[in-house]
């Protein structure tokens, strides 16, 4: 017999709260670490958690929003933002010349920053899925 609810609750902003908690030091530590694999890490792996991070962002915000459809559109809204590095207009370049500026939006385009992006976003998806299914096997248990 299946009990699972037709509907599924919510993302738990718990998790999203812990887990954007946990990736926006370290992606900023992906910036100045200097051991193993620094050059990789600092190149790739802060877009992989940047990804992430906005994935739960949106839903420790938007706790209902579907996870597959908010993957897409995160991939979909960084890809445009690494397509808008390819546009230097003179009025953004104060703002590109800051910590928070090159954080957010970034400074030269890249085309391994796609597939980062969309490992970011895979990565994400399966860390919700892994905690939703351990979820609800702990606390949905069919009751005899």
């Amino acid at each position: 017999m299946n009990t699972a609810p037709a509907i599924l609750p919510p993302w738990d902003r718990r998790f999203s709260f812990g887990l954007l908690v946990l990736l926006i030091p370290l992606g900023i530590g992906t910036k100045v670490y200097s051991g193993v694999g620094a050059l990789w890490l600092r190149g790739y792996g802060g877009d992989i958690l940047y990804a992430m991070a906005w994935l739960a962002l949106v839903l420790l915000l938007k706790p209902r929003f579907s996870l597959t459809k908010t993957c897409l559109w995160i991939f979909g809204l960084t890809a445009l933002g690494e397509c808008s590095q390819l546009w230097h207009p003179t009025w953004l370049a104060p703002f590109r010349a800051t910590l928070f500026g090159q954080l957010l939006l970034g400074s030269a385009f890249s085309w391994p920053d796609f597939l980062c992006y969309g490992l970011g976003c895979a990565l994400g998806w399966l860390f919700y899925w892994a905690y939703h299914r351990d979820y609800h096997r702990a606390y949905h248990r069919p009751r005899f």
